[in-house]
């Protein structure tokens, strides 16, 4: 019976998509909508593993809370050249046609790598530096006012 109702309702929202992507499409022809849906998905999919990719190489290199799809744009430009580039036709035929994406991207971020444990660790001893100058400064003043 549940079962059923499932097969149902599923068979219910299949019509109902079917009929919004008619609406959708128009006039246009089935096969150029196909096209066009398709690449759309193709593009979705491409995003979704670079995300990914990216994600998961921030995260093994200790960057935790790194999420690329929260980037400005300013920022996703900035890494770009890591990640992609836009090969000219003169650069593919001087590859022999070879279009490994390792070819035409640097293979490895060059970028400085930062120890945010260390960084952190470095943070904490000024701020205590800090702290003791103003302490001694609070003395100081006391002496002159005092």
């Amino acid at each position: 019976m549940a079962n059923d109702i499932k097969e149902q309702e599923r068979e219910e929202i299949h019509k109902r998509v079917w009929a919004i992507a008619d609406e959708l499409r128009g006039s246009v022809d089935g096969w150029d909508f196909k096209n066009y849906v398709l690449g759309t998905m193709f593009y979705r999919y491409m995003s979704d593993n670079l995300t990914t990719y990216i994600n998961k190489g921030e995260h093994e290199a200790g960057n935790l809370d790194f999420d690329y799809a929260k980037l400005s744009d300013e920022e996703a430009e900035e890494a770009k050249e890591y990640f992609s580039k836009l090969a000219s036709f003169e650069e593919i035929k001087a590859e022999n046609y070879n279009l490994s994406v390792s070819t035409y991207v640097e293979q490895e971020d060059k970028r400085e790598k930062i120890d945010i444990t260390e960084l952190n660790a470095k943070i904490k001893e000024i701020v205590a530096r800090e702290q003791v100058l103003r302490d001694e400064i609070d003395k100081i003043v006391a002496e002159i006012e005092g």
